[in-house]
């Protein structure tokens, strides 16, 4: 059976088989009363499966968020049986309960006073929660029909725990302790080139991804850390207001001077930053050996044209533009989620092919986040401007206008507090998730507003090598002293020699003895080799490996197999057989 489960070819046959046995038996009745412990164990039929989705969403919702059977936690609980036989048709279901669980945790009750404290928890931890609703509403969106039916209830509680429990309250502690001055200079937007960039006496490549919020960041950041041929530090900075992109991307390069001129229009220096040419006049009046261009023009060159572009150039700015093209239009911005990880994964090729030509110094930064929720938002999510006072500019998260005004929920800011001049015109927001009420189809994707996640922007240092990867395939060995065969069920003991870290990945191994002619003599048994515990004990994997029935040599030389599914290579343990059985399962002794 383990055979016939685990081989390539006969996969199909058997799920198709298993179907046909349950209903056959009518599971449903005999395993209704199978005990849950038992049934998180059991992956004989699919079916299981969705039995054990349902136990974690009711679980779930039933607020049991801490250790639950066997001193396992409802994520561990789902991990394994997200490495079980019928995982890929549910490992976004598994994956999904993970995230709801993440973000349905309570919020620590934090007594923050200070502003940099908010900027500290939001960068060490209260960021996951971000990254998990995100997971959480991308992995939703590409559930199986089959599977969306059981998600209902628990899709309104990770939408009213993510907006009400995360969003509410970290936004209000925000804009009510946010005073620009209180940023460090040197973690400000618009000191970004002075204090990041100038200081760098080799050449720096810096990558602009408008959007691309500090969560997303850090997940790029794991990404490369996975490999050995990247070194990274993830730094931050905190835009002005508005949190946009006419804001943002001049405010990105080097300046001594920035004015709004109105009409979405920041000058740098007096000069227009609006297009990528103006930028890239802006970079060369400051550093002559400089170049801007978009990231996908660049990595659609040759090789030996992204060599020569790069030549002699100490500076240069690359645009990308995914997840705010994808979340600023209303007919696509229900898909930004699945446009941030398509930009982590292009940021990912982008930088790997920067390494291949030799490029050691990157920076990874956004002009601007984003807030993005599911549910629609009414009235109450929505708060009136006066209709007795003039703004130049209205958008869903701020508004700019040169008269003060009082009104509950709004905070406002002096815009030349933010540009470090005089400018006496205001930036008005609101001082909670909330948008202002302006016409305009789009209003589950914004930004512009006063929160970490519109405003804390990465600044992801990015250090590369040229040379091949030293990482090698985390390994396994057997334990076990006494090589021989004495059952038809072999137990096998192993471990995994070394943790899954930046110079060890992770490999799946199929494991089945042969004989003396390399014929296969018993089923198979796949082993994920993918711990990361640097505690040995953790890494003890032991497997039952049946034998096919057939007679067999007493004494004769046969193998244990194990094999690296993912670099095809075969590591062969030499076994001597030693049944007192000439064959069969019929315990003729």
């Amino acid at each position: 059976m383990l055979n016939w489960r685990n081989r390539n070819d006969t996969r199909e046959v058997y799920k198709n088989t298993a179907a046909q046995v349950w209903c056959q038996l009518d599971g449903q009745q005999i395993f209704k009363n199978l005990k849950i412990a038992d049934l998180l164990r059991a992956d004989t039929f699919i079916e299981f499966d969705r039995h054990a989705v349902k136990w974690l969403i009711s679980e779930l919702l039933a607020g049991h968020l801490g250790e639950v059977i066997n001193h396992m936690t409802l994520p561990a609980i789902a991990e394994k049986r997200g490495k079980m036989y019928f995982s890929p048709e549910y490992q976004l279901a598994y994956s999904m309960t993970v995230d709801a669980h993440n973000v349905l945790l309570p919020r620590e009750n934090r007594d923050i006073d200070q502003f940099d404290d908010l900027i500290k928890a939001y960068i060490t931890k209260d960021y996951l929660v971000d990254t998990a609703y995100r997971r959480y509403i991308n992995a939703l969106d590409q559930l199986p029909p089959t599977q969306v039916d059981l998600f209902d209830d628990l899709s309104r509680n990770v939408e009213s725990a993510y907006n009400n429990e995360h969003l509410v309250p970290m936004i209000s502690d925000w804009c009510q302790d946010y005073v620009p001055n209180m940023i460090k200079p040197q973690r400000r937007e618009r000191n970004f080139y002075s204090s990041t960039v100038r200081p760098n006496k080799d050449r720096t490549v810096v990558i602009i991804s408008d959007a691309f919020r500090f969560e997303a960041a850090k997940e790029l950041q794991q990404r490369l850390d996975e490999r050995d041929v990247f070194g990274t530090e993830m730094q931050y900075a905190v835009t002005g207001l508005p949190s946009v992109t006419y804001f943002g991307m001049p405010s990105l390069l080097p300046n001594h001077e920035l004015s709004y001129q109105g009409n979405k229009e920041l000058l740098v220096d007096g000069q227009k930053a609006i297009n990528l040419e103006q930028r890239m006049h802006i970079l060369q009046t400051i550093e002559p050996k400089s170049q801007a261009t978009r990231l996908t023009d660049f990595l659609s060159l040759s090789s030996t044209e992204q060599k020569k572009y790069v030549a002699d150039q100490k500076v240069i700015y690359f645009y990308h533009n995914t997840v705010d093209a994808t979340g600023d239009k209303p007919a696509s911005e229900v898909k930004v989620f699945r446009a941030v990880e398509d930009a982590i994964a292009e940021l990912e090729r982008g930088i790997d092919r920067l390494r291949t030509i030799s490029i050691r110094n990157i920076y990874v930064t956004a002009d601007h986040g984003f807030i993005y929720r599911r549910h629609l938002l009414d009235s109450t999510d929505k708060i009136n401007l006066p209709s007795d006072v003039e703004f130049e500019h209205k958008n869903l998260r701020y508004a700019i206008g040169s008269t003060d005004f009082d009104e509950i929920g709004v905070d406002n800011i002096k815009l030349g507090d933010v540009l470090g001049n005089n400018d006496q015109r205001f930036v008005f927001y609101p001082s909670n998730a909330n948008v202002f009420s302006v016409p305009g189809a789009g209003q589950n994707y914004v930004h512009g507003g006063c929160s970490p996640q519109e405003m804390i922007i990465p600044v992801l240092h990015v250090t590369t090598e040229s040379r091949k990867s030293r990482a090698s395939y985390a390994t396994l060995a057997v334990t076990d002293s006494s090589r021989r065969i004495t059952s038809h069920e072999v137990i096998v003991n192993m471990v995994q020699n070394d943790p899954v870290d930046e110079t060890h990945r992770a490999a799946t191994y199929a494991l089945y003895f042969v004989d003396g002619n390399g014929r296969q003599i018993s089923g198979e048994q796949l082993v994920h080799a993918d711990i990361t515990s640097i505690n040995v004990n953790d890494r003890l994997i032991r497997r039952h490996i049946p034998l096919i029935d057939q007679d067999f040599e007493r004494g004769g030389h046969y193998q244990l197999i194990i094999k690296n599914v993912d670099a095809n290579t075969s590591t062969p343990i030499d076994y001597q057989m030693d049944l007192t059985v000439g064959g069969g399962f019929d315990f003729d002794i």
